[in-house]
């Protein structure tokens, strides 16, 4: 069970409201963030509400990013279930194009890993990434997540890269790469090439 709201420094992490409407939209209409988004999640902002009022009792309901000190929209996160078999769930954190480059990304998946790891049996943590976003790749592998393959779905590929973090790997919140064999693929991840 996630505890929420939760709180960092700079961050407040709750269950969205539908006065977040009119933020999702122009978040999810912006050109800068879309780019990035592709593949399963060029929805409308219909369908991605709809989502959120359909998974407002799960874990796995997207959750907002605000600003503690402005009180400001700064973008979505949440959990999605990857393998309920094998104890694994993708993190994801969309922000807003004016609060990119400013650590909140940082700090919102830090608490995120923190979450899964205190409040869930998760043993392997995922994040799918557009190979064109630079930044949230330093990110992420700044953070110990390895490169494990490419996305798909019932062999259709979508180009986003999957990083993983494996709780047999010391599932940590570190920057450097954690020791040991990762968890390398599931029937979604197909090995990177070599």
């Amino acid at each position: 069970m996630l505890w929420l709201p939760t709180r960092t420094r700079r961050v407040l992490i709750r269950r969205p409201g539908t006065h977040d409407v009119l933020n999702l939209q122009m978040m999810y209409r912006n050109r800068a963030v879309r780019k990035y988004l592709g593949g399963l999640m060029s929805k409308s902002c219909d369908a991605i509400w709809a989502n959120v009022r359909a998974t407002s009792c799960s874990d796995f309901q997207p959750l907002v990013v605000q600003s503690r000190a402005r009180r400001a929209f700064l973008g979505v996160s949440g959990f999605r279930e990857w393998n309920h078999e094998e104890h694994s769930v993708e993190i994801y954190c969309f922000l807003r194009q004016a609060w990119w480059r400013s650590g909140f990304g940082t700090e919102v998946i830090r608490e995120l890993i923190r979450q899964a790891i205190k409040n869930r049996s998760v043993k392997h943590i995922f994040g799918l990434i557009d190979p064109r976003n630079r930044a949230s790749i330093a990110l992420v592998q700044s953070l110990g997540f390895t490169l494990r393959g490419t996305y798909g779905v019932e062999g259709r590929q979508f180009g986003h890269h999957v990083y993983s973090l494996s709780r047999h790997g010391g599932l940590t919140m570190r920057s450097s790469r954690p020791p040991g064999k990762l968890f390398a693929s599931t029937n979604r991840c197909r090995a990177a090439a070599a």
